[in-house]
């Protein structure tokens, strides 16, 4: 189970801040939660939407006030990005406990007194295990920005590795290029994270609104299509299911080391 300190703020979407005492954890649902224990919500995304980065729909964030910090800007001559996960060699460069003591240094200390001296140790005695799951071009499980600030989970590469289809137009390239487009769009709400400019709540508006217009707008259409039905088909669906957090009939979830364990052995395990 993640280990957060107490009072820690959870916030839903799959966004991880390294500001000291916020980590924002994968989640569905409009709402806000604290976790004093960080049980970790669902990462999921609510049905109908293939924005993991986005907690609603409306173009206002979960409370439903709207957001006029900072507003998605789409350059003219963006073209949709994705960039495919390379596909997995067999066995994968990192053994199960290789995985586990990423998430312990690397993942469960973000934000806190020498976490990221304890993940550059880590990554220089796990050379190959640490580039395949943190690779150049961000097409690994584990996808960080603004050198480190924060990070994403890859769920659109690991339905491309589950189902095989690397390509643009098939359905992890469309849910990848749709995340990617919203995200970009939002880049001046990402940088001032660190200032206090912005926060993660101003980030989802952004996001929503982005999705709404433009390409952007287009591209969240098309994921629908390329996915069969859209996100809910994805996530029940038997090869992609595991790329998902998993809720059970005790309602139970996975734990945060559980989910990403799966997640980074689909992409580099062995």
């Amino acid at each position: 189970m993640l280990s957060m300190p107490k009072g820690l703020t959870v916030v839903c979407g799959a966004l991880f801040l390294s500001i000291p005492t916020l980590v924002i954890v994968a989640c569905s649902g409009d709402d806000g939660s604290t976790f004093n224990e960080g049980t970790p919500d669902s990462s999921t995304d609510s049905p109908g939407s293939f924005n993991i980065d986005s907690s609603s729909s409306d173009g206002t964030g979960g409370d439903g006030t709207s957001s006029v910090s900072c507003m998605p800007n789409i350059p003219a001559n963006y073209t949709k990005q994705w960039t495919p996960p390379t596909q997995p060699s067999q066995p994968g460069p990192c053994q199960t406990t290789d995985i586990d003591s990423y998430y312990d240094q690397c993942l469960a200390t973000l934000g806190q007194a020498g976490g990221a001296a304890a993940c550059q140790t880590w990554k220089a005695s796990h050379d190959a295990c640490g580039k395949c799951i943190e690779p150049a071009n961000n097409s690994g499980p584990i996808q960080w920005y603004d050198s480190r600030l924060y990070y994403t989970t890859n769920l659109a590469g690991c339905i491309a590795i589950k189902q095989n289809k690397y390509g643009a137009d098939d359905c992890g390239g469309a849910y990848g290029a749709s995340v990617n487009c919203n995200r970009d769009a939002c880049e001046a709400c990402t940088a001032g994270f660190s200032t206090g400019a912005s926060t993660f709540k101003d980030f989802q508006n952004c996001e929503n609104i982005a999705k709404t217009v433009g390409l952007c707008k287009s591209l969240d259409t098309n994921v629908g299509s390329a996915c069969g039905g859209g996100v809910a088909t994805v996530q029940n669906a038997p090869d992609t299911k595991p790329c998902f957090i998993q809720t059970y009939e005790d309602g139970g979830k996975d734990s945060a080391k559980v989910f990403y364990g799966r997640l980074i052995g689909i992409f580099c395990g062995p």
